[in-house]
């Protein structure tokens, strides 16, 4: 799947009954069109992100996400240090890759 495909907004079908990916994507994607970056969401949306999404604190999940892809795709770590809003696409992408392959 291209990289740049999340930050197009496109649509996934549900792929089983309560299976939440797409509901999720779709809340990513919102935040990802509504802020410029990771740290312009709102402390409180920040929050809720740790403890309903990822389960830990965003600082983990970018370092988790740093890690996955110095070993497959450096170069988008490249744009995510420049850039905040590439940071939060690259962020989101790396979790919904683990959430869809759970």
């Amino acid at each position: 799947m291209p990289h740049f495909v999340f930050e197009l907004g496109v649509q996934v079908q549900v792929l089983r009954r309560g299976d939440m990916f797409a509901t999720r994507a779709q809340r990513l994607y919102d935040l990802y069109r509504a802020y410029d970056g990771i740290d312009a969401i709102p402390a409180e949306v920040r929050a809720d992100l740790e403890a309903t999404l990822f389960r830990c604190p965003l600082q983990t999940v970018w370092q988790d996400c740093m890690a996955l892809f110095t070993e497959r795709d450096p170069a988008q770590l490249v744009s995510a240090e420049r850039d905040p809003k590439a940071r939060m696409a690259l962020i989101f992408r790396w979790y919904l890759g683990l959430e869809h392959s759970w």
